[in-house]
């Protein structure tokens, strides 16, 4: 689990099951009990700085997507790269 960055969940639109995994996961992500729990100790370093994990849930239909979808998951990426870095920081600290 110290691999995890982010989570991204792409389903087909109006999906019944794919809406409720994406609630699902989540409410489980943000959660205080994953936070400090189940998550390994980089990610808690990781999620100490930044708050949660980045989780972005997006439904397509088959075609190109929206700007409003691009400029999205630019943001989830960066946030990804963000707790990436505080989590090979750590790794790197705990190897010297």
């Amino acid at each position: 689990i110290d691999e995890v960055s982010g989570v991204i969940a792409i389903g087909p639109f109006g999906c019944m099951p794919n809406r409720i995994s994406e609630a699902i996961i989540s409410e489980t992500i943000n959660s205080e009990e994953h936070k400090y729990i189940k998550a390994g100790k980089l990610i808690k370093k990781g999620i100490e700085f930044n708050h949660s994990l980045p989780f972005l849930a997006i439904e397509s239909d088959g075609n190109t997507f929206p700007q409003v979808i691009e400029a999205r998951l630019e943001a989830f990426c960066l946030q990804v790269q963000r707790i990436h870095d505080t989590i090979s920081r750590e790794r790197l600290l705990e190897i010297e």
